[in-house]
């Protein structure tokens, strides 16, 4: 049994031959292992993301997971055209081609330093990895601020953008790269959908937008619906690139942030729409909650999801997590990345396997996974063990 038919089957509650591994890698570690440079990993110039597609192939050759998260946004073409990335004596730099502005890069390059927000592009819903830094406040998801008060202001500058454009422009080139190069026998997983509460949170800004959603709800909520289906055209990008499954994020809407009757208002209506029509698409969907889950535990399995993955944070008992699931769901393991995978032994980490495992009372839909991305300080031989101490589970249907 493949790596691919291994992921369908224990996401459809079939039987496999032993209980999957799934891995959402961090760049760095991806990176460090691969010799591919951060810098490459994210801007690369090149339309088919070759860079990106070598240091995620570098850690399947390597570990043999069942599966990993793939990092799918990439530079789409009118940013390649314009931006331009480089690196002299150890620094990296982004230059403006139409203006000739040059600034300095964070040292992980995932922020740029600029004395103003650059002015917006084409495509508003458009969020490479980079985040913008101006006078020491961080700008989310998208770099440039926008003004928004009214519906209209909404359709004026967050038009959709259909499917078609949306491959042309070669944003989610990685996935189609991956699929050719092992699509037969790797589950292909892409990540960069779903999430819209985020986004909508860095389009308005951060903290800003909790406010703009109890005093304008009317607009929040039409932002929502424009995300949601802007996210149902990235999916049907997905399929056709070559996806089998989407990583599916929700971000900064834990219990911790906000409340549950805002959740269910603000949240929940528009990831159960999304998860719908990439379930009609053939898409598997495996929901990543990020935050505390416990109060959403409930009604969580009403997202028509295929797996749930959530942190390790927050006291989260998987057991909790099962028993609110059901069984016709599968779940993902929250093993610690760090206290754990960083810092233990093997021995530590097969015991905490078993103690998960037994809680959720058995392998049966079960994924071994991390409930963070691995880092870069993660010592090979763990994942080896990890990866070692989870096949010697068998799955029953």
């Amino acid at each position: 049994m493949n790596h691919k038919e291994r992921m369908l089957r224990v996401m459809s509650g079939e039987e496999v031959d032993v209980m999957p591994v799934e891995f959402f890698v961090g760049s760095e570690f991806l990176c460090r292992h691969s010799g591919v440079s951060t810098l490459d990993f994210f801007y690369e110039p090149d339309a088919r993301a070759k860079q990106k597609a070598k240091a995620h192939l570098a850690f399947l050759d390597r570990f043999r997971p069942d599966a990993i998260v793939i990092w799918s946004r990439g530079q789409p073409k009118h940013l390649r055209e314009r931006w331009k990335y480089d690196a002299t004596d150890g620094r990296a730099f982004v230059a403006d081609t139409f203006t000739g502005k040059r600034w300095p890069m964070s040292d992980d390059h995932y922020a740029v330093f600029m004395d103003e927000l650059p002015p917006p592009g084409p495509y508003h819903f458009e969020r490479g990895e980079v985040e913008v830094i101006v006078n020491g406040k961080q700008y989310f998801a998208i770099p440039a601020k926008f003004e928004i008060r009214t519906v209209a202001d909404i359709d004026r500058l967050f038009p959709l953008e259909p499917v078609e454009s949306v491959i042309e422009r070669g944003m989610f080139e990685v996935i189609r790269t991956m699929a050719a190069a092992c699509g037969d026998t790797e589950y292909i997983e892409a990540n960069g959908i779903g999430s819209m509460f985020r986004f909508a949170l860095g389009i308005i800004g951060f903290p800003d937008g909790y406010i703009f959603m109890r005093e304008q709800p009317v607009v929040f909520k039409y932002l929502m619906q424009r995300l949601t289906e802007q996210n149902i055209e990235y999916a049907k990008a997905f399929r056709k690139l070559g996806a089998d499954g989407v990583h599916c994020g929700d971000l900064w809407a834990g219990a911790d942030l906000i409340s549950q009757q805002d959740w269910m208002e603000f949240v929940f209506p528009y990831s159960r729409e999304l998860n719908r029509e990439m379930r009609t698409l053939g898409l598997k969907i495996k929901y990543y909650f990020v935050g505390n889950v416990k109060p959403r535990l409930a009604v969580l399995k009403h997202l028509e999801m295929d797996s749930l993955a959530v942190e390790e944070s927050f006291g989260i008992d998987i057991a909790q997590v099962r028993a609110a699931l059901g069984s016709n769901v599968c779940l993902h393991l929250n093993l610690n990345a760090i206290n754990l995978v960083d810092h233990g032994t093997p021995a530590e980490i097969e015991e905490a396997i078993a103690t998960q495992v037994e809680a959720t009372g058995g392998p049966k839909r079960l994924i071994c996974s991390l409930g963070s991305e691995v880092t870069l300080n993660t010592p090979p031989e763990n994942i080896d063990a990890l990866i070692a101490a989870a096949h010697r589970y068998r799955i029953p249907g």
